[in-house]
């Protein structure tokens, strides 16, 4: 009788051991790894692995997202035309001013233009950093003789893009300020008067 009440409790132990659900896993810290390491610990699913899910110890950081080539607009030249020579009320050299959609590295080429709109000789390249937003590049007097001329710009990020095509803009330059407006006819008829009466 001993012998059968104890294999009936034998049978019920062992059932109610397969039916009972599994006692919670916590981890537990392990020391620091040979790797000087001290983030793993022994997981409920295998192999020790890092906490938080961090990943690979040493994996880079995401790269940035590529905003693709940038873009010059808005590429002008003022004021115009450009004065060589310095005169009395005559208007300071050139600016090139344009806009830029991201920050890059620009080269501006100034080319002169030939008789019948032909393309001429390049004149001068300038190369500076360009900010996002509104920049402006100076344009000296020493590199001009009076005629017509075409800036092309183009602009190259720091992942190496460049503009699909160059922004271009024309202008002119001469020695002198022209003539314009009834102050420089009233100058110019006050200089006839005074030759006539002298």
């Amino acid at each position: 009788m001993k012998t059968l009440l104890r294999a009936s409790t034998a049978v019920a132990a062992l059932a109610l051991a397969l039916v009972q659900p599994a006692a919670a896993c916590h981890p537990v810290p392990l020391e620091p790894s040979p790797s000087n390491n001290p983030g793993y610990h022994e997981g409920c699913d295998g192999p020790p692995g890092l906490k938080d899910g961090r990943g690979t110890p040493g994996t880079p950081p995401a790269r940035e997202v590529d905003e693709g080539p940038p873009a010059i607009t808005a590429l002008r030249v003022r004021p115009q035309p450009v004065v060589l020579r310095r005169v009395p009320g005559a208007r300071a050299a050139g600016r090139i001013r344009f806009e830029l959609s991201e920050a890059a590295a620009v080269t501006i080429r100034i080319r002169k233009i030939g008789r019948g709109g032909r393309p001429g000789p390049w004149v001068r390249v300038i190369s500076q950093p360009g900010v996002r937003g509104l920049n402006t590049a100076a344009l000296k007097r020493a590199w001009l003789t009076s005629g017509r001329y075409r800036a092309d710009a183009t602009a190259t990020d720091r992942a190496g893009n460049r503009s699909r095509e160059p922004s271009r803009a024309t202008f002119s330059a001469q020695t002198a300020e022209p003539v314009r407006g009834s102050r420089t006819l009233g100058q110019l008829a006050q200089t006839l008067v005074a030759l006539l009466v002298s």
